[in-house]
């Protein structure tokens, strides 16, 4: 019996040991979770740079995990594609354009992740999916969708096993959802800080063209100055400003940037009638932007190497007299911001051209003032009434470069051709 006891309290004690060391690892285990992601929060918070950001986090991911390899795959513009952003260790892969469409996507749409332990056997996976893992020696693999606050997925990580009979378990798929939300938040806030950097770019480069107009800047320079801060401003492979002729109900080209180079013609640029995208514009008074107008099927009559495409109605005070036009060879180039920012800067257009239309109004009446007070002084100075109706008619003839004028006082009528005074014997020039 005293054995017995003895030995009942051995197998306890030894119980006991076993299940603190068991303690101890998870211990140990939870601390070194926490501690990868305190590393990847202080990553988030001091990194810039997307690439940087992605290749600390893929190596957090393998050491944390202690898996083979992991990679990020974030969506492109277009919603179709994606692009390998990074992955630890390096396997050539970065760079890489896939496909975002299928069943695997659309479950990591639907805020799912994906777990496929044991690829050669796993049932359900999309046809060609597992001779593509199979090919890059993967025996295991999750994904885990990134997701932005809106909950639109921004991309996917992907974390490969390459041992036999090590399976992805609950504890580390919580631990995987866990570093990649934050993951998702560390790529919005890169994306914010360098959107809001580009806008204050482009609001400083709107300021210096505000700076170079004056409201004596004639139209050709202020067209010039558009073209070159919309060049400035964006990526523009074509710029294009049109004004209304409203004799001929129809745009006229005045400025065009085009293969680097900025030209205005006032008289024989190119014109359009207002149908297709140019007339939508004008006749709604609402800025487009087509992010791909081959998705539209729409021919863009200016320039048919247009891929993105925004256009928006030149307004002075309250009425639109042309449109302006901005693009670029490739597809979803341009941002919300840019959109806004090439809003704001039309206005600005439309704003100068208003100071300088009021600024020569506002010379044309100091100029008829002071020639109307030249021809008072001369009438007063004349003594009959022939000669202050031939002094009237020859100074209001030059004034006006008329070629020829008349008064009249009752039957009897004074005139004068091509802006020349009568003689002084009551002749009339002709």
């Amino acid at each position: 019996r005293t054995i017995t006891a003895q030995l009942a309290i051995s197998l306890q004690n030894l119980r006991l040991l076993e299940r603190t060391q068991q303690d101890a690892q998870r211990l140990e285990e939870q601390v070194r979770v926490l501690n990868a992601i305190n590393e990847v929060s202080n990553t988030l918070n001091q990194v810039r740079d997307t690439r940087e950001l992605v290749k600390q986090v893929t190596k957090a991911l393998v050491d944390v995990l202690q898996i083979d390899h992991a990679g990020i795959v974030l969506i492109n513009p277009d919603r179709k594609t994606g692009t390998v952003a990074g992955e630890y260790p390096d396997k050539g892969a970065t760079g890489f354009t896939l496909s975002a469409e299928g069943a695997l996507w659309d479950r990591l749409r639907n805020k799912e992740s994906i777990v496929i332990n044991d690829v050669d056997n796993a049932e359900g996976l999309p046809e060609g999916s597992r001779e593509a893992l199979q090919a890059t020696g993967v025996k295991s693999v999750m994904f885990v969708p990134l997701q932005d606050i809106d909950g639109s997925l921004l991309g996917s990580v992907g974390l490969d096993i390459y041992r036999p009979n090590f399976p992805f378990t609950p504890r580390m798929a919580e631990v995987a959802e866990t570093i990649t939300s934050q993951v998702a938040i560390g790529l919005q806030n890169i994306n914010l800080f360098s959107s809001t950097q580009r806008y204050a770019q482009q609001l400083e480069i709107i300021a210096r063209f505000n700076q170079s107009i004056e409201a004596t800047s004639p139209a050709r320079e202020i067209y010039l100055q558009a073209l070159k801060t919309l060049g400035d401003m964006v990526d523009a492979d074509h710029a294009a400003i049109y004004l209304y002729d409203e004799d001929r109900d129809h745009l006229r080209t005045i400025a065009l940037l085009a293969e680097g180079k900025q030209s205005v013609d006032m008289v024989s640029g190119e014109v359009y009638t207002l149908d297709g995208i140019l007339g939508d514009v004008w006749n709604k008074g609402v800025t487009v932007y087509i992010e791909d107008t081959r998705d539209e099927q729409l021919d863009f009559r200016v320039d048919t190497n247009i891929q993105a495409l925004m256009i928006a109605p030149l307004k002075v005070g309250n009425k639109t007299i042309g449109l302006i036009s901005l693009g670029a060879y490739q597809s979803y180039i341009y941002q919300q911001t840019d959109l806004a920012v090439f809003r704001q800067f039309v206005n600005q257009i439309g704003v100068a051209i208003e100071n300088a239309e009021a600024y020569a109004k506002s010379e044309r009446t100091a100029l008829s003032k002071t020639l109307a007070n030249e021809i008072s002084a001369l009438i007063q100075q004349q003594v009959d009434l022939n000669s202050i109706l031939q002094v009237t008619m020859g100074e209001l003839g030059r004034a006006l470069h008329a070629k020829r004028g008349r008064i009249r006082l009752g039957a009897q009528a004074i005139e004068a051709s091509d802006g020349k005074r009568p003689s002084s014997n009551g002749d009339h020039a002709t």
